[in-house]
């Protein structure tokens, strides 16, 4: 097993198929399309890494999200997806404690190298972690 993560959009066809890729590929994965399902899902299990959505339902809700998680005691990456990006976006949701800000629609290959970069712990600084991917 690569990890357990918890992945959270409000579509459901991005959903199946991050869910889908990611499974194949050694994650185990926790799949839930609202900020409640997350919530809950973040009080009952340790996971390794977060991604969620940056507007669910129509509302900025990933950022609370965000926040949630970095209110636990444990330091858990998480990664921020959205098809609306700007670089004010980016850098609130980095601002904000994301490690990491992806573009939609992304691959789900970059995907999955993003968070293998960011389970091994490496490296640190958020903008090259992009800037890795990107190059």
């Amino acid at each position: 097993m690569k990890g357990l993560l918890l992945i959270v959009d409000d579509d459901p066809t991005v959903l199946r198929a991050t869910c889908s890729y990611l499974s194949h590929q050694g994650f185990v994965v926790n799949a839930v399309d609202d900020a409640a399902g997350a919530y809950a899902l973040l009080a009952a299990k340790r996971y390794d890494c977060v991604i969620t959505d940056l507007n669910l339902h129509g509302e900025r809700i990933g950022l609370a999200i965000v926040a949630q998680v970095r209110s636990l005691p444990s330091r858990i990456p998480i990664v921020v997806m959205s098809g609306y990006a700007s670089p004010s976006t980016r850098e609130e949701a980095e601002r904000r404690g994301a490690d990491a800000f992806i573009e939609k629609p992304h691959s789900l290959l970059e995907l999955e190298r993003l968070l293998d970069r960011l389970l091994r712990g490496d490296p640190p600084g958020r903008t090259k972690v992009l800037e890795q991917i990107e190059g």
